[in-house]
């Protein structure tokens, strides 16, 4: 089963709950399998589910004023005993990722998280850090066993709780995540970015992305202002679909976290070769002769 949690508040425009009706639309394309919404906004959802090709099978509300990441993390522990794949609702899905299961035997499966300012400058860093870089999983878009549901959302809470009460409610989960994978040590199946893509990162690519992972807040504002129009959201997924129109490897710019226009998603083959590799050189060398 595929699981959503959308944490909206009454007084808030509903924008989780507007992603998660995007996300699902594009995962409908290619599965017929359960797909589940936790949200905080059943009144809303309900009214949505009345429509014609409402993407979900089940809506399961969550009681309770709590951070909206603690509420994410508790989603995963209603799947207790049943495969399941977490999804952030900014996320959009270009194939059947049901079958990373049938990869091989594995507690969870995901992604690591991005690189960004190195941390490991000596190998004496390497021994401390190591370990915690293994585990470091981008938590929104995560394949759970179902003997392992329960485990990580009960190691992964307690820690999130823990952080939150030193250090606010500002906090992230997905430090809390590493600790409680450090905790349990499970049988961890490193994925490739083509299964979470952070289009807001950019970065290098080859082949097929089959998640796209990225926020698009202007658009999401106006498919809401449109009552949720799904000619509007299959535009959007359409046009963020543009990315896969090469399968080769290819660097892609960063995108803005509020939008996505069409012409940063297409993909340009890099310059390849010995003399791209030359060139920094060269022209060091031109410089200094």
């Amino acid at each position: 089963m595929f699981i959503y949690s959308a944490f909206d508040r009454p007084d808030a425009p509903p924008v989780y709950t507007a992603e998660a009706l995007v996300s699902a639309r594009s995962l409908r394309r290619y599965t017929d399998k359960p797909i589940r919404l936790l949200t905080s906004r059943p009144d809303l959802v309900e009214a949505l589910a009345r429509r014609p090709d409402f993407p979900f099978t089940d809506i399961v509300p969550l009681e309770g004023d709590e951070l909206p990441k603690a509420f994410k993390i508790r989603s995963i522990g209603t799947m207790a005993g049943s495969d399941c794949i977490f999804l952030d609702t900014d996320t959009v899905i270009y194939d059947d990722i049901s079958r990373v299961f049938e990869f091989g035997a594995f507690d969870i499966a995901g992604v690591h998280m991005p690189y960004h300012r190195e941390e490991i400058v000596t190998m004496a860093d390497a021994v401390d850090k190591e370990s915690r870089r293994y585990y470091a999983l981008n938590s929104g878009v995560l394949f759970i066993r179902g003997a392992f549901a329960g485990p990580i959302s009960e190691a992964w809470g307690e820690s999130f709780a823990r952080a939150a009460a030193r250090h606010g409610p500002q906090i992230m989960d997905q430090p809390q995540l590493v600790n409680a994978l450090l905790k349990l040590k499970p049988d961890l199946w490193p994925l490739s970015q083509n299964y979470n893509y952070r289009l807001m990162y950019g970065g290098v690519v080859s082949g097929t992305i089959f998640v796209v992972h990225t926020h698009y807040r202007r658009d999401v504002a106006r498919i809401i202002k449109a009552d949720f129009d799904t000619g509007m959201m299959d535009r959007l997924i359409e046009r963020i679909g543009f990315i896969n129109a090469s399968v080769e490897k290819v660097t892609l710019p960063p995108v803005s976290m509020q939008t996505v226009p069409r012409h940063k998603l297409s993909r340009h083959r890099p310059r390849s070769g010995l003399a791209w590799a030359l060139g920094p050189i060269r022209r060091r060398l031109g410089a200094t002769g």
